[in-house]
């Protein structure tokens, strides 16, 4: 009587059928996972491309999402570049507040801003606007945002804050790996796994 048994035979369908359900149960995931936080610049006042007819206080920049504290440079410029000033701001979930400096004239004014979002992905972008007290105002225009990738917006600096990239995100890599590897699993568990427990 031969020692040897015969090795099963690996039901082929039943191994394809458990990884297209590994795969597509992952695949929302891997794919919208990682990019699902990233916050986008909604609205500003005083609004992009707007005039106002008095110095505002502070400049609000709103988000579309959280925004991680102390990750935020925020700068203003002159339009002909005579002055230039990174302003104190203050983070509060979705909100930055930037204070106004003092003693600056009338004119157009560019506002850059770097910071991160919630899930650690950098944006830049800025607004301008004029300070006209002749003027009744005009209509908002859409924000100006680049996202992860530091850009100059008309002739102001990008903000040069401290980079804080993929702070509490979870790398696509890392979703593909563990499906390999579950995957892999799977089917050691189909070619050898079951069949060592039935020769126990």
């Amino acid at each position: 009587m031969s020692l040897l048994r015969e090795p099963q035979r690996i039901d082929v369908r039943t191994l394809l059928f458990v990884v297209a359900l590994i795969l597509l149960g992952g695949g929302p995931l891997i794919l919208g996972s990682p990019a699902k936080a990233h916050a986008q610049l909604v609205s500003s006042t005083p609004g992009d491309g707007k005039t106002v007819t008095s110095a505002p206080s502070e400049i609000v920049l709103q988000f579309s999402g959280a925004l991680i504290e102390d990750s935020d440079t925020v700068i203003a410029e002159t339009a002909n570049g005579s002055d230039k000033s990174r302003l104190a701001t203050t983070v509060k979930n979705e909100t930055i507040v930037a204070e106004w400096p003092t003693g600056w004239g009338t004119g157009k004014f560019e506002i850059s801003y770097r910071v991160a979002s919630s899930d650690g992905h950098i944006m830049t972008g800025g607004i301008n606007f004029r300070i006209d007290p002749a003027s009744t105002g005009s209509a908002s225009e859409a924000p100006n945002q680049v996202e992860d990738e530091p850009t100059n917006t008309g002739s102001t600096a990008a903000a040069s804050a401290t980079d804080t990239t993929d702070r509490g995100a979870v790398p696509a890599w890392l979703w593909v790996s563990g499906g390999v590897v579950l995957a892999g699993v799977v089917a050691w568990w189909l070619a050898v796994g079951r069949r060592n427990l039935s020769d126990d």
